[in-house]
Formats: C-alpha cells, sequence, structure tokens
C-alpha cells in the first residue's frame, strides 16, 4: 500500500451519463413547468399558477440535492441501482428521487482479528458481553510431526527459493538447537492478526463485495486458514522463526483473494495493506508452564551445583583424612605411638558408651566386650618388652688399656 492515497478511479464514461442525465431531468421539469403556466388553482381563495409554482420549488429541490463529498471520503453515483462512476472530494449534485450518492472512508481501514485487546474475551466460562468475541485459537506441530511445505512460490524468485531452502535445517528431528527451547512442541496459540486496506474503486467494491464489514469477514477467514496450515505444520519455535515467511505466505492468499494478483475480475477496488500475523499469541497457561520449567530448570542447576561443592568438600576431606592416616601409619612405627592410640581408642569408646542405656543382659555384655577388648589392646600394649637399647658404634668397641711402662 502506497503511503499517499491513491487516485479515485473515475469513470469519464459515467460522467458523461451522469450530466447527461441531470440535464434531461431538469429539461423535464422545465419544459413541463411551461407548460403548466397557463393552468391556474385555486386554494383556500388563493390563486396559483401550475408552472409558476413548479418553477419555484424547484429551487429548494435544487438546492438540498446538493451533496458534498468531504476530503477523506469517495463517492460513487448511482442511476436508479445503475453505477455510473466514482467520485472525488467536492460538491456534486444529487437528484433526489433519480441519482443517488454511495460513501465511504478514503482513509486506511484497519482492523485486528479476531477484535482489538478488551473486546477478547479469553475465558471460557465467561459469558461474552455485547461487542466482546472469542480468540483464534490454533494447534501446533510437535517436534515429531515438523515438516516443511512444498514450495508454493514463483521458481524464478531466487531469492524467495533460497529463503525457503534455508528452512529445511529447521525441520530436522534432532536438532540439538532447538532442543532445549521451551516452545519446541505441541501447544495451543492464540494468534492476533492485522488486516489494512483502502477504497479506490468504490464502485467496484460495491458490487463486488458490498461493504467493509464483509470484505473483513473474507479477508480474515482467508488468513486464519493459512495460519492453521502454517500452524499445524511447526511448533511455535519455528512459527516465531519462521515468523516473516508465514506472513508474506498470508499476504499473498490475501492478494489473490481480492484481486491484486491472478484473475483480475475478482478485483475489489481496494488498495490492500500489509496483511499479516501481528502476535504468535501464548495463552496464559502457556506462559505460566514456560516460567515454571525455567524456574525448575534454574533450580536443577543450583542442586546440581550445590551437589559439586559438596563433593569436592568431602573429596577434600577424605584427602585430609588419607594424609592424617598416612602420618599414623609413619608414627605407629613407634610402639609408644602404638600405646597411645590404643589408649585413646579406649577413651573414645567409654565416652561414647556414657550416655548409653543398658536394656537387657545382651546389651551389657555387648558392652564388657567392647571395654575388654579396648583394655586388654592397652594392656597388651603396656605390657610389652622393653627393646634392648642399641649401643652407638662407639660405645660398642671395647676399650684398650694403655700400656704401662715398664
Amino acid at each position: 500500500m502506497a503511503t499517499e492515497p491513491k487516485k479515485v478511479v473515475v469513470s469519464p464514461t459515467g460522467l458523461v451519463a451522469y450530466f447527461v442525465i441531470l440535464t434531461v431531468f431538469y429539461a423535464v421539469l422545465v419544459v413541463t413547468a411551461l407548460l403548466l403556466t397557463s393552468f391556474e388553482k385555486t386554494i383556500y381563495g388563493t390563486t396559483l399558477n401550475l408552472g409558476t409554482t413548479l418553477l419555484i420549488l424547484l429551487i429548494p429541490y435544487t438546492l438540498f440535492s446538493f451533496r458534498i463529498v468531504d476530503k477523506d471520503e469517495i463517492g460513487a453515483l448511482f442511476f436508479w441501482g445503475k453505477p455510473l462512476t466514482n467520485l472525488p472530494r467536492g460538491p456534486i449534485l444529487v437528484p433526489l428521487l433519480v441519482i443517488s450518492l454511495e460513501k465511504e472512508t478514503r482513509n486506511i481501514i484497519q482492523t485486528e482479528v479476531p477484535g482489538e485487546p478488551e473486546q477478547i474475551q479469553r475465558d471460557d466460562k465467561v459469558p461474552l458481553n455485547p461487542g466482546e468475541v472469542r480468540p483464534i485459537r490454533g494447534t501446533t506441530a510437535s517436534k515429531e510431526t515438523c515438516e516443511l511445505a512444498p514450495f508454493d512460490g514463483d521458481t524464478t524468485d531466487t531469492k524467495e527459493l533460497d529463503e525457503w531452502k534455508a528452512m529445511e535445517k529447521d525441520f530436522v528431528y534432532e536438532n540439538k538447537q532447538l532442543e532445549k527451547d521451551p516452545l519446541h512442541k505441541r501447544l495451543t496459540l492464540e494468534p492476533v492478526f492485522i488486516i489494512p486496506f483502502r477504497v479506490i474503486d468504490l464502485i467496484q467494491f460495491i458490487e463486488v463485495i458490498g461493504s467493509a464489514e464483509e470484505a473483513i469477514r473474507q479477508i480474515q477467514d482467508i488468513v486464519v486458514t493459512r495460519a492453521q496450515s502454517e500452524f499445524g505444520r511447526r511448533t511455535p519455535t519455528l512459527i516465531i522463526k519462521h515468523f516473516n515467511w508465514i506472513n508474506k505466505r498470508i499476504q499473498r492468499d490475501v492478494q489473490i483473494l481480492v484481486g491484486e494478483e491472478g484473475d483480475k475480475n475478482d478485483d475489489w477496488g481496494i488498495d490492500l495493506g500489509d496483511s499479516r500475523m501481528k502476535l504468535v499469541g501464548l495463552t496464559e497457561s502457556v506462559n505460566k508452564q514456560i516460567a515454571a520449567e525455567a524456574n525448575a530448570e534454574y533450580q536443577r542447576n543450583i542442586d546440581r551445583l550445590g551437589g559439586l561443592g559438596k563433593g569436592e568438600a568431602r573429596r577434600d576431606e577424605l584427602a585430609n583424612e588419607a594424609v592424617g592416616w598416612e602420618r599414623m601409619a609413619e608414627a605407629l612405627k613407634s610402639p609408644d605411638a602404638k600405646y597411645a592410640l590404643a589408649m585413646k581408642t579406649t577413651e573414645n569408646t567409654i565416652s561414647k558408651t556414657a550416655q548409653t542405656i543398658i536394656t537387657n543382659g545382651a546389651g551389657a555384655d555387648q558392652l564388657a566386650t567392647m571395654l575388654g577388648g579396648a583394655v586388654g589392646a592397652a594392656s597388651a600394649l603396656a605390657n610389652r618388652p622393653t627393646p634392648t637399647p642399641t649401643p652407638p658404634k662407639d660405645e660398642a668397641k671395647p676399650k684398650t688399656e694403655p700400656k704401662k711402662k715398664e
């Protein structure tokens, strides 16, 4: 659609026919008035000349027959229902009961489908109030059922063909780039569409489609049909990724419908704007589900990192214990260290059992066995034989007494 309004399609033949009809009509009225000038009639004591009276009445009739087409309107003249011509803005004489004038806005007629945001009632449990509508709902494909539709464009358009070929990799089932996307699955969406157009040939528009409301209804049907077809082949992730491609298909279908492409005999007389999908329309429940999944993934990462931290701490603890045991093993090579370990073991055993409640004889026997074993170990180490110390090398040698001089 051009930014500036296109010129109104004015029919030269229809314009000539309009002036001919207008001339003939007024000529008949004037001739009739002249013929009636020879007739007089008395009404309530007043004598009236019929011809003169008709000529006088013709003046206010003509004045009331003037209509104005505003600057933001387009007009069309009809002679007893037969179209004559479109009209640009300005005053025009439209004789009552002979010629009729239809008007429509020249501005862009834009509507959102299924309705404006405040008109859409998304809760199916709530009855519709006057002016409210239900959302349009479409179910997408799952990642297992995605498929790329055959190319249905102009094969000579290499740019469009290359764009179609580039989408093929997105329809591979095991696409690792898409696996982590929470929208890469079957969902029900509530899309919103925009339909803009401007009337440039009102006669054609009225004869083919009738009204702006009917035009919007028919365009809506074709837009929703195309969207449902594209949704059924894609997950929400791919719908968002191929957003422009889907809108190009929608626009082309509407252009064929209104006669901008294909059979010009079905031309609606409009200048079509960019009919497109405005929003993919994730429902409130889907948004909550995605948020819940994101929070769950976040918590899983926190737990995983926490587990890694605990594992690192436990690994360090075990490493320190290993070093301690290595040092203890080295120290236990000394008999004194062995004795100290036995005494420490006995102390620990008694301290751990100091608050133990003995409920039966078996428990007392077990405690006695534990203490007996610990004390026995300590006693065995305490009664160890004392090792004979090894004298230093210089002390081991027998001392030689110096010889006395004789």
